[in-house]
């Protein structure tokens, strides 16, 4: 429920290109990768938020959150 809420705002904020950040990721960005991350965990469904995937795989591209994933953590624990 919150998260969707949560979702649904952002996704109209969402820039058409690029990230929240432009070129550059941003605290949106930062906040809402882990976000996604949990929503699909839970087995929620992300079909209507095309501007955010899409922001989720640019995030994904880049080393600094390659290098954040809950499945990198593990590892070098």
């Amino acid at each position: 429920h919150w998260m969707k809420r949560g979702f649904d705002a952002l996704e109209i904020q969402a820039p058409e290109t690029g990230l929240f950040g432009g070129d550059a990721p941003n605290l949106a960005d930062i906040c809402l990768i882990p976000q996604l991350y949990n929503a699909r965990r839970f087995g929620m469904d992300l079909v209507d938020y095309p501007k955010l995937l899409r922001i989720d795989a640019e995030c994904a591209a880049l080393e600094a959150f390659k290098k954040s994933t809950p499945e990198m953590a593990k590892e070098m624990a």
